[in-house]
């Protein structure tokens, strides 16, 4: 069985300065979003 596991690097070019970000994601892998997130942005 072959699990595809993928990382992406994100690199931001602003406020003067380079902000990097490493995202990893598995597609089989459940998310939740924190409540405390929900609470502060929510949809809609």
């Amino acid at each position: 069985m072959l699990i595809k596991r993928t990382i992406q690097d994100y690199v931001e070019d602003y406020d003067g300065g380079l902000h990097t970000y490493e995202i990893k994601w598995n597609s089989k892998k459940k998310v939740v979003t924190p409540k405390k997130w929900k609470d502060n942005y929510p949809i809609g």
